[in-house]
């Protein structure tokens, strides 16, 4: 009988480990492998502790290791232990489920989820590979996602949660009618927030439940808070801190909360405005790991055209240690100017260029700033006039890539060239297929751009595509 975790198995000399053949016996079929290989499984599983079984390793013909499981999709499991990759030459159409249930059985997960993980992004070779449906009549309307590539997007009053193989783990009944801000702080902990519904909330999304609620209270009488609700949220996991953007009901105070991501108080505010001065709410934020700084930002539109800024916080000093205000040209401008100022529809970090970008309001121009030389201003990429329209456009950085939604098209920047002649970036129109509706929401990670479409009752799944995907038989 096989050693399992938690019990002492026979040490074996190294050596003889090492180079042992060991046999399996698996739903009546016999295989017959390396040590090695065995040990690529996860430490302390099943399998990794064959490997320490010495009489069985020497009379492997007799007697070998018997499991009741099916042996095709161990055959599978197998394959990707020796050469880490899916089996190209199998026959067999196994499901994801089907792979990674196996998996888990023997110990193998770190090994499976190795080999189905997606290939690296590239920006100049991207496809629209899925569509993970929200089972719901709403499209979504806030995404949020992991290094992994796990998904959790809101939709209506629910959130859906995916794992990183893109299989549907739950789905969170909230107390929103619409989510507007949703981060992901953990594997099983979400915060959601909305301009119409007050506070920040934090659900638990494998017990789908409602955990608590921060909300931002008024310290004296002086300060009138009417419910405030949570306009924007960023996570900052090496500092285990969150932010939220907080805007009273009647529009008269906002604020930036920092709240501790383990106990979910309130711990200090950043930018505090009452008043005539509550003009510019934060409505996106983001924590800049690499300068550890966090970027704020906000644009309003009116009847004279859209207003912006953008601000980078000191958190340990609450301090701005930049700021920058734009707008777009007022009736004294003509719309066709290419040289008239211009604010921002979006603006992100791309923490692997170091620098800023915004994709213009007016006219939909790409424009980069060095955080380095902040001071020196935007510089446009490309036509800094690409057309009218670009109000709805969106702006994302993965990696060294940023990709810019132009009303239902997507394009990437990726950088290209050598340090010796010089690196640029380089535009490339994403997938064959442009066009369609109009994009409300891009985030990436795990090699994986998710975008959001109005009207669309999904999340669409872009990917590189592998060279080896096209003989693997999972489906």
């Amino acid at each position: 009988m096989p050693p399992f975790q938690g019990q002492t198995p026979l040490q074996a000399p190294p050596s003889f480990v090492q180079k042992a053949i060991i046999a399996i016996n698996v739903g009546g079929t016999v295989f017959h492998t390396s040590a090695s290989a065995l040990r690529r499984a996860d430490p302390g599983s099943i399998l990794a502790n064959l490997t320490h079984s010495f009489p069985a390793a020497r009379k492997h013909e007799e007697s070998p290791f018997f499991f009741d499981r099916d042996p095709d999709l161990f055959a599978a499991l197998l394959s990707i232990l020796r050469t880490s990759k899916l089996p190209s030459n199998n026959r067999q159409f196994f499901s994801v489920d089907d792979l990674i249930l196996e998996a888990q059985h023997y110990g193998a997960t770190a090994a499976v989820k190795s080999a189905l993980a997606s290939p690296s992004l590239d920006g100049l070779d991207l496809v629209r590979k899925s569509v993970v449906a929200s089972g719901g009549r709403q499209a979504p309307s806030a995404l949020s996602t992991d290094g992994d590539g796990s998904l959790v997007f809101s939709h209506g009053s629910k959130i859906s949660v995916y794992d990183w193989a893109l299989r549907k783990r739950s789905v969170v009944l909230t107390h929103f009618n619409c989510i507007d801000a949703l981060t992901r702080i953990s594997p099983s902990i979400a915060v959601a927030g909305a301009v119409d519904f007050p506070g920040l909330h934090v659900y638990d999304l494998r017990r789908k439940t409602h955990r608590e609620t921060v909300r931002w209270e008024a310290e004296s009488r002086e300060i009138r808070l009417h419910d405030p609700t949570v306009q924007a949220a960023a996570f900052s996991p090496s500092n285990n801190a969150i932010f939220a953007s907080f805007e009273s009901g009647r529009k008269n105070a906002h604020t930036i909360m920092l709240i501790d991501g383990g106990t979910f108080r309130p711990v200090m505010e950043l930018g505090r405005r009452i008043g005539v001065d509550a003009d510019f709410p934060a409505r996106k934020l983001e924590w800049v790991d690499t300068h550890n700084i966090l970027m704020s930002s906000s644009v309003n539109s009116g009847p004279f055209g859209y207003r912006g800024e953008v601000k980078l916080w000191d958190v340990k000093s609450h301090k701005i240690v930049w700021e920058w205000q734009g707008s777009n040209p007022g009736p004294q401008h003509a719309k066709n100017d290419p040289l008239a100022p211009d604010c921002f529809a979006d603006v992100t970090v791309g923490e692997e260029f170091g620098a800023i970008f915004k994709v213009g309001a007016r006219n939909g121009g790409l424009f980069m700033a060095d955080l380095r030389q902040l001071d020196a201003g935007w510089v446009a990429l490309g036509d800094s006039n690409p057309g009218p329209g670009g109000a709805q456009n969106k702006v994302l950085t993965y990696g060294k890539q940023v990709f810019v939604s132009r009303d239902g098209s997507l394009e990437a920047w990726c950088e290209v060239g050598s340090r010796e002649q010089g690196k640029i970036l380089r535009k490339n129109f994403v997938g064959s297929e442009q066009g369609g509706e109009r994009i409300t929401g891009m985030v990436a990670g795990g090699n994986r751009v998710f975008v959001a479409r109005k009207g669309l009752q999904g999340v669409e799944v872009w990917e590189s595509p592998s060279s080896s995907s096209s003989g693997s038989k999972l489906v």
